[in-house]
């Protein structure tokens, strides 16, 4: 394994173990309001989990709006 390789595997592995990218689409659906802004910098292919991949994809769409973010909010209200 090159260093390079190494590295790129412990930071990937680091965001999953963290659970960085749950946070960040969690965090979108408690604020809709800034789903432009996260279109212009996030992209589906920035999630290495293939589930939350596919999850932001729908997300980041633009026809996607408060409604879904409602719908998933609905979803996860009770858990921690």
């Amino acid at each position: 394994m090159t260093p390079e390789y190494r590295q790129r595997f412990l930071a990937a592995r680091w965001r999953i173990k963290n659970g960085l990218e749950h946070r960040t689409l969690v965090s979108l659906f408690y604020a809709p309001d800034v789903l432009d802004a996260a279109r212009s910098v996030l992209k589906p292919a920035d999630f290495l989990t293939p589930a939350y991949a596919a999850l932001a994809a729908r997300l980041l769409e633009s026809s996607a709006g408060e409604s879904k973010c409602a719908l998933a909010l609905s979803a996860i209200e009770s858990r921690p």
